[in-house]
């Protein structure tokens, strides 16, 4: 409401002419516009509307991350008060996160059967998503995991950056 009240402009086309258009994030947009695939019922889209109301691809959400941490969307010194999570976990919308000895930030979702995982570790120089379309899915155990002698799949994403 406060970015309608500013601007004058829906959310979805803000987002749209701010972020989604200038970033080639072609696989995301608002749940309720016309062409957004059907994921949840429009009374669910509306009732998360920004919170929740967005749908991405993995691509999508790496080209964000990318673009969120490495500063093109905040001013330095709004990155850094979003990133000082000052000893909790969380700061301002962004988790602090260790993977396998890896500490990055990012987010986490789950809404109705739907997750997902979005982390960026900036020592590594690297950024991943993990989507998945179950309740019980855990993205930073299915990124850490590998059977006996074999990588996981943040070794395989760290060996190929």
């Amino acid at each position: 409401m406060l970015v309608e009240a500013v601007t004058g402009q829906d959310v979805e086309a803000e987002l749209a002419r701010r972020l989604l258009e200038p970033m080639d994030l072609d696989g995301s947009g608002m749940l309720l516009s016309p062409d957004a695939p059907w994921l949840f019922s429009e009374s669910w889209a509306s009732a998360f509307w920004t919170a929740g109301g967005m749908y991405a691809t993995a691509e999508d959400l790496v080209r964000w991350g990318d673009a969120l941490y490495g500063g093109w969307v905040l001013r330095p010194s709004s990155l850094r008060q979003m990133l000082a999570f000052d000893g909790v976990p969380y700061g301002l919308g962004a988790e602090q996160l260790e993977m396998a000895g890896h500490i990055g930030y990012g987010h986490s979702g789950l809404l109705r059967g739907f997750t997902s995982l979005l982390v960026h570790l900036p020592d590594e120089g690297l950024t991943i998503a993990v989507l998945a379309t179950d309740r019980g899915f855990a993205p930073t155990a299915l990124l850490t995991h590998g059977q006996a002698g074999q990588p996981s799949i943040l070794d395989l994403a760290l060996a190929t950056r």
